[in-house]
């Protein structure tokens, strides 16, 4: 090994750190205000969570259920009580979700599971 390669090493190990070394690294969270005195804190997730979702998507044959069930698992994964671990919402809420109205509380929480996601056109906008 040379001095030349050593510092490559260097470099890959702090590449390494930067991402795969960072696994247990705290995840992003916002607080989405969806009226008075009424928070909800949206984390972001991993990216196996994120894959489960979109596979929930693709099972879906009809443009409209896929959107429904990426939107309702979105939201589902990503809400949160504020400053605890307990989720917001369950398998049970999916219809309630479902027929929330729009421009209410489930777009804004939407809006913000959305950049947390990382996932573009959730909301099923051209």
């Amino acid at each position: 090994m040379t001095d030349d390669s050593k510092p490559e090493l260097d470099l890959r190990a702090l590449l390494r750190q930067a991402t795969v070394g960072e696994s247990s690294a705290e995840l992003d969270r916002k607080i989405v205000t969806i009226g008075p005195g009424r928070e909800v804190e949206v984390r972001q997730t991993t990216v196996a969570r994120r894959a489960r979702i979109v596979a929930q998507m693709e099972k879906a044959k009809e443009a409209e259920d896929k959107i429904r069930i990426l939107q309702v698992a979105a939201l589902t994964e990503c809400c949160y009580v504020p400053h605890t671990n307990d989720k917001l919402f369950g398998p049970g809420d999916a219809d309630a979700i479902a027929n929330a109205r729009t421009n209410g509380w489930a777009d804004m929480l939407l809006e913000a599971a959305k950049d947390m996601l990382n996932l573009s056109g959730l909301q099923g906008k051209d």
